[in-house]
């Protein structure tokens, strides 16, 4: 009866593991793809998109220029729209980015 509670126990440990890790694993490296997060590229700062995958500083100022210049995004393939944000980007963060309709 011991060894069962003991296997039990270290199950429920490498479960605990592998759902907790992600989460911890995304928390240390500041990464969004990680976590199933959206961010609004519509309310973002420059800062918070600098989080996604592919986007630097460079990249993450032109999306909000554009925003600022052009209005808010309809859908996230807009943000293709932005220079230097091209296929093999949006396909890095498309998971990760969201619009959000104004209602």
């Amino acid at each position: 009866m011991k060894a069962r509670k003991g296997l039990f126990a270290v199950c429920l440990a490498l479960v605990a593991m592998f759902l907790i890790s992600p989460v911890v694993l995304a928390d240390s490296q500041g990464t969004m793809e990680q976590l199933d997060i959206n961010l609004d590229i519509n309310q973002a700062s420059a800062e918070d998109l600098c989080n996604l995958k592919g986007i630097d500083t460079v990249k993450a100022s032109a999306i909000v220029e554009y925003r600022e210049a052009h209005g808010p995004f309809t859908s996230i393939e807009d943000i293709k729209h932005v220079k230097g944000i091209g296929d093999k980007t949006f396909e890095n963060i498309k998971e990760n980015i969201a619009v959000t309709k104004a209602r």
